[in-house]
């Protein structure tokens, strides 16, 4: 998978799921602000691989743009009251289904992998193996996709 194929599988899911409107993107990442931070863990599950795959992927949501997915993903009015639980939520699910439609893109098909369920993160890792960026109109996000060490 190239770094492009994760620009385009982050906009087609932030177009699709979150009802963001695509601005801009970019493979890489830099060092941007980010309100909200959520990641997912994946391992392969096949133990007899001669490559065991594992990592985490981590997405970071720009100024804004939590309570705006939150907004989109419920379908809420735009100056509805939104708890901060449902907030975390819309994120988690985001890095949920971002990470299920990379996952089979960058290693096949012919792979099973179990996820963890999502989490916040204090903080996005500062560099991965697969890494991008994209601008929408209601702020920014970024994605990183590490491997343990």
């Amino acid at each position: 998978m190239q770094h492009t194929d994760c620009v385009d599988i982050l906009v087609e899911i932030a177009a699709d799921l979150a009802f963001l409107t695509p601005v801009d993107s970019h493979v890489g990442t830099e060092a941007q602000p980010v309100e909200m931070a959520v990641a997912i863990r994946y391992s392969e599950r096949n133990p007899d691989s001669t490559m065991v795959i594992s990592g985490q992927l981590a997405l970071g949501l720009g100024e804004g743009l939590p309570r705006a997915l939150a907004v989109n993903m419920l379908g809420c009015p735009q100056r509805s009251t939104i708890a901060e639980e449902a907030i975390r939520d819309a994120a988690l699910e985001l890095v949920n289904v971002l990470t299920g439609n990379i996952l089979p893109r960058l290693y096949g098909t012919a792979r099973e992998f179990a996820l963890s369920s999502p989490f916040q993160i204090t903080a996005m890792p500062a560099t991965g193996v697969q890494a991008c960026s994209l601008t929408t109109e209601e702020g920014l996000l970024s994605m990183i996709m590490t491997e343990p060490p």
